[in-house]
């Protein structure tokens, strides 16, 4: 089994509930490389969000983020899709988001319209600023460039029926994914993890049997379609469960970490 790919999701997955990286999994990882296999990120998170787990874990492979929007390394942007700002502009006119907060991701660059309620919480969960700003709309249509993506956060339970009505909006070139339970995404349609997977394997010249993704979310249900072997924890979603090869009986990290130990290190 030498040489495999591990692609892995942050939140949800190998984090803890805190969000952060616990030692036993910073130990298991380590060993996993010392085998000689290779293993990377995937996550809806802004590369400067990613960068100190990056820095944890010694990882130098290209990594995947914003949802796949972006596939970056230390050094080069391989490439990084856009979501046309007038497509943008079409969704926040189309939809009422009364009940959400409104996030507008250009990069690294995270805003959010003044009086956000979970704001500073996720400016907590980030580790990164999150700039306030009057309105969401109104920056969209006085910047120049284009966003990376949107993301809505409002209560789970009305996730799924604002996924379907976004999607059902019948826009062309929007990709509706949910990086979170509490979230709704927004992006280009050239935008997932599954298709910066693809791009990813093409690029590491390897074969996509040869690839392990471990995830939690919907939308590591694209990556799967992509991968050899696709594993979740027992935290996941059922529709996450449902496509998985590999569910582990633990949560989170602690279910990571029990994959791991059974069939890789065994």
């Amino acid at each position: 089994m030498k040489n495999k790919l591990l692609v892995f999701d942050l939140d949800g997955t190998i984090l803890n509930q805190q969000h952060l990286l616990e030692p036993s999994m910073k130990d298991v990882l380590s060993r996993i490389k010392n085998k000689g296999f290779m293993f990377t990120i995937a996550t809806g998170r802004v590369y400067n969000s990613a960068l100190p787990f990056l820095n944890e874990l010694d990882i130098d492979l290209p990594v995947i983020v914003c949802n796949g929007a972006i596939l970056i390394d230390r050094s080069s942007t391989y490439f990084h899709y856009k979501l046309d700002k007038i497509k943008a502009l079409e969704v926040l006119k189309n939809i009422s988001l009364e009940k959400a907060d409104k996030y507008i991701f250009y990069g690294s660059e995270i805003f959010s319209e003044n009086g956000s309620s979970f704001s500073f919480s996720y400016s907590e969960i980030l580790k990164i600023r999150i700039s306030q700003v009057p309105s969401i709309e109104g920056l969209i249509k006085e910047r120049d460039d284009d966003p990376t993506m949107f993301v809505f956060m409002m209560d789970k339970e009305i996730v799924p029926e604002k996924t379907e009505e976004i999607q059902n909006l019948g826009i062309s070139g929007i990709n509706v994914t949910n990086s979170n339970p509490y979230f709704v995404d927004v992006l280009s349609s050239r935008a997932s993890k599954g298709h910066a997977l693809k791009k990813m394997i093409k690029l590491l010249k390897i074969n996509r049997e040869d690839v392990i993704v471990v995830g939690d979310g919907l939308n590591d249900l694209e990556m799967f379609r992509e991968a050899g072997l696709c594993v979740t924890v027992s935290n996941a979603s059922p529709e996450v469960k449902k496509c998985a090869d590999y569910i582990s009986t633990k949560e989170r990290f602690e279910g990571v970490i029990d994959f791991l130990k059974k069939e890789i290190l065994k």
